[in-house]
């Protein structure tokens, strides 16, 4: 799911949380996605808002890849305080991009709060194995710190 990634240099950056740079927001099939960069561009934070399904699901995937791809980020946060439905097609994308983000050495995180996501990661087991917070300035802060150790 991931493009190859591009070592780059460390930065010592004392940059707060906020935003760079927003990206161009993504509206389809019930989902919507509005992202920025954080950290001088080395971490990625998509919000996600809407519903997970069959439909939406490949939007959000090619999301991943192009947007890990263009900008090359060091780093990915998924907010996904605010999806109302995620389905298993949801979860089988969290799980390939959990899956290519370990063969890559690509750290991310998922923000999540809510029964109807958190209950589905429960069920599944892939919250033992996807990195998940509650918040995302907790999320974006880990993912960078990772980054940094890579």
């Amino acid at each position: 799911m991931l493009p190859r990634t591009v070592a780059g240099s460390v930065s010592t950056s004392t940059e707060p949380t906020s935003p760079i740079a927003p990206l161009p927001s993504t509206e389809t099939h019930g989902v919507r996605i509005d992202a920025e960069h954080r950290w001088g561009g080395e971490v990625v934070l998509a919000r996600i808002t809407g519903e997970l399904d069959l439909l939406s699901t490949p939007v959000l995937r090619r999301w991943i890849i192009r947007h890990t791809s263009r900008s090359r980020p060091r780093g990915l946060v998924l907010d996904m305080r605010d999806v109302v439905f995620l389905s298993a097609s949801g979860l089988g994308v969290l799980s390939e991009l959990d899956g290519c983000a370990a063969h890559q050495n690509f750290p991310w995180a998922l923000v999540a709060a809510t029964r109807v996501v958190l209950r589905p990661l429960q069920i599944t087991g892939l919250e033992t194995r996807i990195p998940l917070y509650r918040s995302t300035a907790d999320a974006v802060e880990a993912v960078r710190a990772t980054a940094h150790m890579s």
